[in-house]
């Protein structure tokens, strides 16, 4: 009995160290609203609003996982079974009372976002908290202020509100 439990719990462990480890990219929403975040991983530097699709709604002060891939942080910019590796995956966010008020059609029209962030790997690699995850903030965080993003970083403050621009 004693070797039989021995060689289940070594086949279990050998098991679970072979396993490819999961890698997720986290979306905080640190703001006062609540907020839709959406990604495309196939068209940068075309910024242009896409379909509607692979929305994650965001509460305030709430964290959500917006990825997840067996693999590791490269396989966050591979968008199917190629192995074509992309360089950017474009982030949008969006305030959800907007997205609930108006059309999609209008929404796109006039480019409703909150804020756009172009990200690279390189951007992630430095918000990795660990080597499994990376972690996204709405507002941006002083971290992540090398990200390429519109409207530029400093637009909002530490609520998410627009701030005055003095003349």
């Amino acid at each position: 009995m004693k070797i039989q439990k021995k060689i289940i719990t070594l086949f279990v462990v050998l098991m679970f160290t072979g396993c490819d480890p999961l890698y997720h990219v986290f979306f905080s929403n640190i703001s006062e609203r609540s907020i839709i975040v959406n990604y495309y991983t196939s068209f940068y530097p075309d910024t242009t609003i896409m379909d509607y699709w692979n929305v994650i709604p965001i509460e305030s002060q709430d964290t959500s996982m917006i990825y997840e891939v067996i693999g590791t942080l490269p396989d966050f910019f591979r968008p199917n079974s190629d192995d074509v590796l992309l360089d950017t995956v474009s982030i949008f966010i969006y305030d959800a009372d907007s997205i609930n008020y108006y059309s999609w059609d209008t929404v796109v029209k006039y480019y409703m976002i909150l804020q756009r962030y172009d990200i690279s790997m390189s951007d992630l690699e430095e918000l990795e908290k660990s080597r499994n995850f990376s972690l996204l903030f709405f507002p941006p965080t002083e971290a992540m202020k090398h990200i390429h993003m519109w409207p530029p970083y400093g637009t909002y403050d530490r609520n998410g509100r627009k701030k005055e621009v003095k003349h």
